[in-house]
């Protein structure tokens, strides 16, 4: 994963989190997880992982979305999906 599609890929998730929980004052980053917010509920989950396969053009599979449990691991979903479209 390059550093600067990481921080593409952040600025994109950051975004949609933002738009999620209506809060443009919310920063985040690769250790942001449902802990760290408290309107991150399964609903949220859900809702987040649907908005981030159309901003990333991808589809997560049922094991994916139980396997992403924040920030961290949505990116590297998001890189092993990016690597196998190469």
């Amino acid at each position: 994963m390059t550093e600067e599609w990481k921080a593409e890929a952040l600025g994109t998730i950051q975004a949609i989190l933002r738009e999620q929980f209506l809060d443009d004052s919310l920063v985040v980053n690769e250790s942001t997880s449902p802990h760290d917010i408290a309107e991150w509920d399964s609903l949220a989950h859900v809702n987040l992982l649907f908005a981030t396969e159309q901003a990333f053009n991808v589809r997560f599979t049922a094991e994916e979305m139980g396997s992403i449990d924040g920030v961290a691991m949505l990116l590297r979903t998001l890189e092993q999906k990016r690597a196998h479209a190469r």
